[in-house]
């Protein structure tokens, strides 16, 4: 990202936190500009790291007030824009991507636990944005199938991760792994 974009979207967000306008009320919005924001620090200086965990949870906190972790009730999701249904799944997504290989750059516990959401995912189908090829979305599906095994893993290093361990589990995992590997090759 140009320095002078990175410049203007920190000036930005500075502002508005100053404003208490960015943590006093949760917006889509709110939550795109910060994990752009937390995710364009990873090319600044040694402090970094530290911000861009701790933006990167505050947008994950957002979208969780939002309500982004769970899916829409049946009368709610009949009422909105089928659109906005799959940008609140994509955003959720992406932010459980970062969440997840920012624990693993860092060596810090995930703040998304999986089995604590409801949302689908994303869908496979060709997206109504022009702008997003379906090898676009096959590839964000397949990163957030390679995530959630990352997750997999990383929680097995935590500090109970070994605790209840099965050879069932253990057996998903690589199975999961071999299954990510082969519909990686097929998108080649």
């Amino acid at each position: 990202m140009p320095a002078h974009v990175t410049k203007t979207i920190k000036l930005n967000i500075n502002e508005l936190y100053r404003d208490d306008e960015i943590i006093g009320r949760s917006s889509i919005e709110t939550v795109q500009a910060l994990l752009l924001f937390g995710v364009a620090m990873d090319v600044e200086l040694g402090i970094a790291g530290s911000k861009m965990w701790n933006t990167i949870g505050l947008a994950i906190r957002m979208a969780q007030d939002l309500g982004l972790h769970r899916e829409l009730s049946t009368e709610r999701e009949q009422q909105t824009d089928p659109e906005k249904i799959e940008d609140r799944r994509r955003l959720w997504a992406a932010l459980m991507i970062t969440d997840t290989w920012l624990a693993a750059m860092f060596g810090l516990p995930a703040m998304i636990r999986i089995e604590d959401c409801d949302c689908q995912l994303p869908s496979s189908g060709p997206s109504s944005d022009p702008s997003i090829s379906p090898r676009d979305t096959a590839l964000f599906r397949s990163w957030l199938t390679l995530t959630s095994i990352l997750g997999r893993i990383l929680r097995l290093y935590s500090p109970t991760g070994t605790y209840g361990v099965t050879n069932e589990g253990v057996t998903s995992l690589v199975n999961a792994m071999v299954e990510c590997v082969r519909s990686r090759s097929a998108l080649d």
